[in-house]
């Protein structure tokens, strides 16, 4: 079930490069390389906890109803998120909304999910047969401050790590310390059922 981000802030939002540049003791003319090693220390993070960081929409496609409730692959946005259940029908062009009243969203269970109200089913008209149903819906702290300091430890530590050793390391006694401290500080804010 695919998963794809309409908007998303930028990557090197998480730890700001004069962040970076302080850990590591740099000067600015390395901010261009800092920048890259920030983003893509918060993007393998954010793969790491399933979780989106920063303040982004995504959208979910399935090729059916479920069953159940339907389990977003991240977590809403707190008591602020904003969400969308759409279909389309088979041989239809366009996506039809499902009316907001017919679903519960529980903001509160990580990741989230939409749930059917009582008494209430998904729609019964037959489906395109790919992507049909879709959840849009946005996901992610609301500014870097706001997510967790291990997180952004995590990212400052990875960033200043692949800063300092560029060409590939020597698996030993320091690349698995560098793991190690990555998945201690990790560890606590990972969502665990997500792939």
């Amino acid at each position: 079930m695919p998963m794809s981000v309409l908007t998303a802030t930028t990557y090197s939002a998480v730890v700001p490069t004069t962040d970076l540049r302080a850990h590591v003791r740099g000067s600015t003319s390395d901010d261009t390389e800092l920048a890259v090693m920030s983003a893509a220390a918060a993007d393998l993070v954010e793969k790491i906890l399933g979780r989106t960081l920063l303040h982004s929409t995504l959208r979910f496609s399935s090729d059916t109803w479920p069953a159940g409730p339907l389990e977003l692959p991240r977590q809403l946005t707190g008591s602020t998120y904003t969400l969308t259940v759409s279909y389309r029908a088979a041989g239809g062009s366009t996506y039809t909304s499902v009316a907001s009243t017919n679903y519960i969203v529980d903001a509160e269970s990580e990741p989230g999910r939409v749930v059917l109200k009582s008494g209430v089913a998904w729609p019964t008209s037959a489906l395109e047969s790919v992507n049909a149903v879709r959840c849009d819906f946005v996901s992610g702290y609301l500014g870097s401050t706001n997510v967790p300091a291990s997180i952004r430890h995590a990212v400052r530590f990875l960033g200043g790590h692949w800063f300092e050793n560029r060409e590939s390391v020597v698996v030993g006694t320091i690349s698995q310390e560098v793991e190690q401290t990555v998945k201690t500080l990790l560890w606590a804010n990972r969502i665990p059922h997500v792939p």
